[in-house]
């Protein structure tokens, strides 16, 4: 192993730790509101099956992502699927990518969210929830890419996510889908 590459693996493993001992142990924790986000919108005249075909079929499409072992999505920003669509209830997993230049080191994070539709006659309920973080980074383009294990997302300090934007870029994200599921359904918002 030649000495530039044991260094960097050093670099590499300072770095890492450092970011998730700041990140992830100091400052106070997020509450369950950072975390998620939930709207109920009222679709008048649509029974509970038509409803969920719609929604299901929508699904399909906003949550075909990439596959989830394609690490790391440099070019991807969004991995997701549908995970199960049945009993008027579909639920899916949403990963979002969110990369940072820091030179000499290219940063992921990613957080995961659970992604909830409940439906029954003329509304449904869709609800987002941040089930955890992972980050990896790779220091000056040489493989190979480093991973932390997927935190819990309590256990993430709010200054790992105010430094990356990192939670109003996933909750940005959510709005998004959620504005383009009412789109589709014509539906009105009755409570957040």
């Amino acid at each position: 192993m030649s000495i530039k590459r044991i260094i960097s693996s050093i670099l590499s493993t300072t770095i890492f730790s450092v970011l998730v001992l700041t990140g992830c142990a100091a400052g106070p924790k997020l509450t369950p509101t950072d975390l998620s986000y939930s709207e109920t919108v009222k679709v008048p005249g649509m029974q509970r099956d038509e409803l969920f075909t719609k929604i299901s079929l929508w699904s399909t499409e906003a949550f075909k992502g990439p596959d989830v072992s394609i690490i790391p999505p440099i070019t991807v920003p969004e991995r997701s699927k549908v995970l199960s669509a049945n009993h008027g209830q579909v639920v899916a997993n949403h990963t979002v990518a969110i990369h940072q230049r820091d030179w000499p080191t290219d940063f992921f994070i990613f957080p995961y969210s659970n992604v909830t539709i409940a439906v029954s006659d003329e509304q449904y309920k869709i609800s987002f929830e941040i089930s955890g973080i992972q980050h990896g980074f790779l220091i000056s383009g040489q493989a190979p890419w480093k991973y932390s294990k997927k935190y819990e997302a309590s256990m993430i300090g709010k200054g790992f996510y105010k430094k990356i934007n990192a939670l109003n870029f996933t909750k940005n994200s959510w709005q998004q889908l959620a504005d383009a599921l009412r789109a589709t359904v014509s539906g009105t918002v009755i409570d957040k």
